[in-house]
């Protein structure tokens, strides 16, 4: 990494990079002490006042707390890499550190250091990730005034807040639109236009056509699908080498087709290709099909098929006993009834359906940017590159 402080006026370079001249460079057990959590089961309660934490986070309730002022946590055992801070009593598990601040060190500031520290590179053990105490307080760190400490911690917190609720409003847009496409896709919710045109009780085989456009494997390189469970669509194996798949033959996808993973459709492994899988390659247990356009429309299928009724319908098409033993029967998907619209309700409903879907996938955008500039300002502010005024 570039260090950005190098040679600046008023920057010395130290063990962790260069920093201001007014900063110290100091050992973890100059800020803080480690402490051991303890065993839940005697002191566990439904309905407790207190949360238990474990390295994933709350994992139950009690009435006893171990530590009851600010603290920044990290796992022992297990989930080592995700920090976390707690400002009201709690009580932890032996696989999760606490800490106690030394000097009137800031709790909620230490979290942000550590939540900069690539944790993994400590890492002491080959099988379940391990921290020591030892090793925690070995490490090196920045340190600023406990007035500075504050200032960039709450500058950090705004950040987290705005992240939060950004987070808490994607969560509410996609339950409205979970709703929303229940509503819409079994006509319990209908547009004024469409209220005096019936629906029909539709076999897929009425709109769907088996399509296999067999290629021979390429002899270099190729773009191979795949499929993901719970209607979370379709994932790229971008450079996908021959020797890595034992089959001679492979399928050809086109846009629009309707795929579907025959090991694991009762799972809920179906999806509409896009124009970016156009052209991928897949094996003979992801059969394809097209649709008769004037019967069905790919977009409005997109969201049918992401409904439970339709997973349900997949599962009782699977039959054999659990995991890979349960293969979807070709001839009985078909055989799956739908109610439909019209095509031109169709087209009005996916349209609703696809701008929220839009909707989300812009806000998920700019959560991501958010994280992602937050993170920039963090790296900044903890090594002082960027000055906060006191």
């Amino acid at each position: 990494m570039i260090d950005r402080n190098k040679n600046r006026l008023g920057y010395k370079h130290t063990k962790v990079g260069w920093i201001p001249n007014d900063w110290a460079c100091v050992p973890l057990k100059q800020c803080l002490t480690i402490k051991h959590g303890k065993p839940r089961k005697t002191i566990e309660v439904r309905d407790g006042a207190y949360p238990i934490l474990g390295s994933g986070g709350i994992i139950g309730r009690t009435n006893s707390f171990l530590f009851d002022k600010p603290s920044v946590l990290i796992g022992r055992k297990g989930t080592i890499d995700k920090p976390q801070y707690m400002a009201s009593p709690f009580w932890t598990v032996d696989t999760l550190f606490y800490t106690a601040l030394k000097n009137g060190n800031s709790a909620k500031f230490f979290y942000y250091v550590f939540s900069a520290i690539n944790w993994r590179r400590y890492n002491e053990a080959s099988g379940v990730p391990s921290l020591s105490s030892s090793t925690i307080l070995s490490i090196d760190t920045a340190l600023p005034s406990l007035a500075e400490q504050t200032k960039i911690e709450r500058v950090l917190s705004q950040c987290d807040e705005t992240i939060e609720t950004l987070g808490k409003l994607i969560t509410a847009k996609e339950k409205l639109k979970k709703g929303m496409a229940q509503q819409l896709l079994t006509g319990k919710k209908r547009f004024k236009k469409f209220k005096n045109h019936r629906w029909k009780l539709t076999k897929l085989k009425i709109f769907l056509i088996p399509t296999i456009r067999a290629t021979s494997k390429p002899n270099e390189a190729f773009l191979s699908l795949g499929i993901r469970s719970h209607g979370k669509g379709i994932f790229h194996k971008c450079d996908f080498e021959p020797e890595d798949i034992a089959l001679d033959e492979l399928y050809e996808v086109k846009e629009n087709d309707l795929i579907v993973n025959i090991t694991f459709a009762w799972e809920g492994a179906v999806a509409i290709a896009s124009s970016n899988d156009d052209g991928g390659l897949v094996s003979h247990r992801f059969p394809t099909y097209m649709f008769k356009l004037d019967k069905m429309l790919p977009a409005y299928m997109k969201h049918v098929i992401q409904q439970k009724r339709f997973v349900f319908d997949l599962g009782l098409v699977s039959p054999g006993g659990a995991g890979r033993n349960r293969v979807l029967n070709k001839s009985d998907f078909l055989n799956i009834q739908l109610n439909i619209p019209n095509i031109e309700e169709q087209q009005k409903i996916a349209s609703v359906l696809n701008t929220a879907d839009k909707e989300i996938y812009q806000l998920k955008e700019k959560l991501e940017l958010l994280k992602q500039q937050k993170k920039g300002l963090m790296q900044k502010l903890l090594t002082g590159e960027i000055r906060v005024k006191i």
